[in-house]
């Protein structure tokens, strides 16, 4: 088995709610980056005295607050199925007992994966986002 099979088995396991996580991540941030277009088509209807802009800025804000939620009830999910998917393939090797330590440097190193595909590579799509918008 080669060196990257049971990252890329488990990555293929969760591929469908990876994939969800982060269009709704994309989703999110598109809202966030339209929020001053729908914010002036607020003020410049307040200004012609009607509501109708502030109803539509409400509307697409509340459309933003439940994808965010959203995603962060699934992504934390995904993450935990991720990290105990790896740790379980992990446990069941045949270890010794002097690979303890061997056990615990690859348990450390599953969370630090998981921790990467959460919150750094979160950041590097947030980033290119607040560049191209």
């Amino acid at each position: 088995m080669s060196r990257f099979a049971i990252l890329k088995q488990i990555m293929l396991q969760h591929r469908y709610r990876l994939v969800v996580t982060y269009v709704l991540f994309s989703l999110e941030m598109v809202g966030n980056l339209l929020r001053p277009l729908f914010l002036g088509i607020a003020i410049n209807d307040l200004l012609k005295g009607s509501y109708r802009g502030l109803i539509l800025l409400c509307g697409v804000h509340l459309v933003w607050l439940i994808i965010g939620t959203i995603r962060h009830r699934l992504d934390t999910r995904t993450y935990s199925a991720i990290y105990t998917s790896l740790v379980t393939k992990f446990l069941s090797r045949r270890y010794n007992k002097a690979d303890v330590s061997k056990l615990s440097a690859h348990s450390t190193l599953a969370r630090e994966f998981v921790d990467f595909l959460e919150f750094d590579l979160v950041y590097v799509m947030e980033a290119i986002f607040s560049i191209v918008g």
